[in-house]
């Protein structure tokens, strides 16, 4: 599934059906940018700041979203141990709702 043309047809899929949702978000002052491609602390960081200065203090449900390989799953692990949140991943969600043989 990891392979180059898998890779690039899902990144063309996010860049389709994701970023109009983020930039509608961003528009209405409710996303935030990190840059992915630092370290996983430095990442992490930010990502902290951002919760502790500004999502701690709007309701509690937080969307994490980024590219294949973006390190989403790594970040929400951080998210859940620090701060007392449950993680519900989209992917794992529709991939068992597709293997469950009555749905």
């Amino acid at each position: 599934d990891d392979n180059l043309n898998s890779i690039r047809k899902r990144f063309a899929t996010y860049v389709k059906e994701t970023m109009p949702i983020i930039n509608s978000f961003e528009n209405e002052g409710k996303c935030w940018k990190i840059n992915a491609g630092e370290s996983v602390e430095s990442v992490y960081t930010e990502v902290r700041k951002i919760i502790v200065n500004d999502v701690l203090k709007l309701p509690k449900v937080l969307f994490v979203l980024g590219g294949p390989g973006a390190g989403k799953g790594t970040q929400c692990a951080n998210i859940v141990r620090d701060h007392n949140f449950e993680q519900l991943s989209a992917g794992d969600l529709l991939r068992a709702e597709r293997k469950n043989p009555n749905s």
